[in-house]
């Protein structure tokens, strides 16, 4: 019943994170195909000998599409070890947990917080532009991403973050940093 996934049977359903996790952790690509079958209140994935049932979550998911930007004023790409060196240098620095960063495109990528700045090779579209992000979130980004990685951001919006998998947009909330 892939179908249901896709929301083919006109409704969509939010499975829980513990139940997530438990596939994650016992099916592997040894075991073949997994059967998903969808109810509005439960869920069942069947790989081989292995069983999940679970409830779903009660409610509508939120449209994430809709916070997902399309048009950007820039754009700029860069490798994912120099884009996580450089964000572990502005996590090593930080003065506080919620230390914000600055991400500054002027040919390279520049990092910096009230205690370090940090360079990052890469190539931008335009000379100059700065947007703000929570250190920790890009922390946790730069665990998620290899490759190459494509950042387009657009001056006070949310920056998606792209790696050459492309399997996997992200999307960063900006904050205002001075």
């Amino acid at each position: 019943m892939p179908e249901a996934v896709n929301g083919a049977n006109g409704f969509g359903v939010i499975i829980p994170r513990f139940t997530v996790k438990a596939l994650a952790e016992s099916i592997t690509a040894k075991m073949g195909d997994v059967r998903i079958d969808l109810s509005e209140s439960r869920v069942r994935f069947a790989c081989g000998d292995l069983t999940i049932l679970s409830k779903t979550i009660d409610g509508c998911y939120p449209n994430y599409v809709q916070i997902i930007p399309r048009e950007f004023e820039q754009m700029t790409i860069c490798e994912s070890a120099d884009f996580s060196r450089a964000v572990t240098a502005m996590q090593q620095a930080a003065t506080s947990k919620n230390n914000p960063v600055k991400v500054a495109t002027n040919g390279a990528i520049v990092m910096s917080t009230a205690s370090a700045t940090v360079s990052v090779p890469g190539e931008s579209e335009l000379d100059h532009h700065e947007t703000g992000f929570q250190g920790f979130y890009l922390a946790d980004l730069a665990k998620r991403l290899s490759g190459t990685v494509t950042m387009r951001l657009d001056k006070g919006g949310p920056g998606l973050f792209t790696d050459q998998r492309g399997m996997t947009d992200h999307v960063l909330m900006p904050m205002r940093v001075s």
